[in-house]
């Protein structure tokens, strides 16, 4: 399931159980609707995100990729070994900020 909060000046979009074939059209679509609007900071938290199918790491990596307007992160403790290692494979670790929790996001403020 994929849900949006906002935190601070954060639009946090939280992906809960499986990011796979059924979810991921879920979070392009949240993620394009959010990066659309201009200076929006976008904070993708995979805390509570069991599974990553090639279909979500797609979806992440093509929208980090895409983002034209200020980066998008992401949370995922190191904790969530399965999910974190995804993103370290496919290559998102180098795209964009990876940090185990919001607080970083928060105190950077860009």
């Amino acid at each position: 399931m994929v849900t949006t909060e906002e935190v601070a000046d954060l639009a946090v979009v939280r992906v809960d159980g499986e990011l796979d074939v059924g979810s991921a059209p879920d979070l392009v679509a949240t993620l394009e609707s959010l990066l659309s609007q201009d200076d929006r900071r976008v904070v993708v938290d995979l805390t509570d995100c069991s599974f990553v199918d090639s279909r979500g790491s797609r979806a992440l990596a093509l929208t980090a990729r895409d983002a034209s307007g200020p980066p998008i992160g992401i949370v995922c403790p190191a904790e969530n070994r399965r999910v974190h290692r995804v993103l370290e494979l496919v290559g998102i670790v180098d795209l964009v900020e990876v940090h185990g929790d919001l607080d970083p996001f928060l105190a950077s403020g860009r």
